[in-house]
């Protein structure tokens, strides 16, 4: 896993718990949840799109492993946020449905990458 894809990976399941925590024990109706969502989500794709920044690579690159990153996280947030929802304020067990998605979705962010176009040079050519 390239250590840039900690970045959006920890803010996407922090602050689904988080979010989804806070809208349940406030019992917050529909619209009130949706925005506290939507700025979640917000949050999350905002540190997809900054999980390349410092990166060497083509610049075309770094922008499509941003914003699958971001895409990834935002529906890892959602999927967190979601389960956090069903669970505790509507108090269903078929929230459980959204785990194996969460699950799903840090497994790909964690895979997306900026591939270095450097040649690599093997130790017969150093020496």
């Amino acid at each position: 896993m390239p250590d840039r894809a900690i970045i959006p990976l920890l803010p996407a399941v922090s602050l689904g718990f988080l979010c989804g925590i806070i809208v349940s024990v406030l019992m917050l109706e529909s619209g009130p949840a949706l925005l506290v969502g939507v700025a979640g989500g917000v949050l999350t794709a905002l540190a997809g799109l900054s999980s390349v920044f410092g990166v060497r690579g083509d610049g075309g690159e770094k922008a499509v492993v941003a914003g699958l990153r971001a895409v990834t996280a935002v529906a890892l947030f959602a999927c967190v946020y979601l389960f956090m929802l069903g669970f505790l304020r509507d108090a269903s067990i078929a929230a459980i449905i959204w785990v194996p998605l969460a699950v799903a979705c840090g497994l790909l962010l964690s895979r997306f990458r900026v591939r270095d176009r450097e040649p690599v040079r093997s130790d017969a050519e150093t020496a």
